[in-house]
Formats: C-alpha cells, sequence, structure tokens
C-alpha cells in the first residue's frame, strides 16, 4: 500500500473563528485544560492575532513589556503567572485558576 505524504492542518479560518470572543474563550479554557503550556501559549498568540492584531498590542493593552512576553510564549518559555494574567485579561477575558485532588482531575 502506497502512503500519502501528510500535509498540515489548515489553521486560515481559525483566526476567523476566534474574533468571536465566546469561540476563542472556550479554545483558550480547552488548551489550558489540555495541560500542555506550550498548546496553551500557541493558543493565546492565536488568539491575541484575532483579537487584537498581534502580540505586540495585546502586549502594550496589558501593560507588559513586548520582548520578554515574546520569549514567555516561545517554545520553552514560562511566563509568570501574573503576565498570563493581565495578557488575558488585555484580550478581554479573565482567567481564573481551578485546582482539584489529582484522584478527580481526570473523571
Amino acid at each position: 500500500m502506497t502512503r500519502q505524504a501528510s500535509v498540515p492542518f489548515d489553521f486560515s479560518g481559525l483566526d476567523e473563528v476566534l474574533k468571536d470572543p465566546e469561540q476563542a474563550a472556550q479554545y483558550l479554557e480547552e488548551c489550558y485544560i489540555d495541560g500542555d503550556m506550550e498548546l496553551f501559549q500557541v493558543a493565546l498568540r492565536r488568539v491575541a492575532k484575532a483579537q487584537k492584531g498581534g502580540v505586540k498590542a495585546a502586549a502594550e493593552a496589558a501593560g507588559l513589556n513586548r520582548t520578554s512576553l515574546y520569549r514567555s510564549f516561545t517554545k520553552g518559555g514560562k511566563p509568570c503567572a501574573d503576565s498570563l494574567e493581565k495578557f488575558v485579561n488585555a484580550l478581554g477575558f479573565d482567567m481564573r485558576m481551578h485546582i482539584t485532588p489529582k484522584e478527580q482531575a481526570h473523571t
């Protein structure tokens, strides 16, 4: 059997969907719940692009240093909770941490 070459997922329509605050909030929450911080950081960048025109504009709205924020949101970056909260707030969303016992977390 001949295998077809894989093609990258087409995200071109995602920016349009993420202009809707309800859709964007759901997308961010699902990415955050997944537990993969790099996935969540990519989601934040995508929502920033759709909602504010990019990380630069969202960083300015949040009063955060754009350069350090870009570094925080790259692969391996570790943004602090305060920066995350300010950035999410600048996008027009409210971010709250949810903590559950480990045995309940995956049920």
